[in-house]
């Protein structure tokens, strides 16, 4: 039994965005440390926050967006393909922009590990996605 068999659309958006927000949160503060607690402390909430948001919001554009792209192409491998570069771009993009505008020391180092434990995750998700239509 998957994870899609298990729990709901809501489910699986709550439990990745909690564990986003944790584990991104953490992240940020131990790559900011070096520039004093209060910038590290900044840094969580603010990529905490992001992730928790951004995750539970990229959940529901995954499946609205598979799910839009397969209804008008019918093509199952382009819809998972274009749906992960298209939400990945736009995510990460606004994780960008959010980082540089509220001061974030390290920027790079805040938002890579993002990056890539996101497209790991959209792709897998789209991927669950694509099992199940196609079963």
């Amino acid at each position: 039994m998957s994870l899609f068999d298990r729990f709901s659309l809501a489910q699986r958006s709550l439990i990745s965005s909690v564990a986003g927000f944790l584990f991104y949160g953490v992240w940020a503060f131990l790559v900011n440390i070096t520039h004093g607690p209060q910038a590290a402390i900044k840094a969580a909430c603010v990529q905490g926050a992001y992730s928790f948001l951004v995750t539970l919001g990229m959940t529901l554009m995954l499946e609205a967006m598979y799910r839009s792209l397969l209804k008008l192409t019918g093509f199952y491998w382009f819809s998972s393909f274009v749906t992960v570069i298209i939400c990945c771009a736009l995510v990460f993009t606004g994780s960008w922009t959010l980082t540089v505008a509220a001061g974030t020391p390290e920027v790079f180092e805040t938002v890579i590990l993002g990056y890539f434990i996101g497209a790991m995750y959209s792709s897998s998700y789209v991927f669950g996605l694509l099992k199940k239509s196609q079963s």
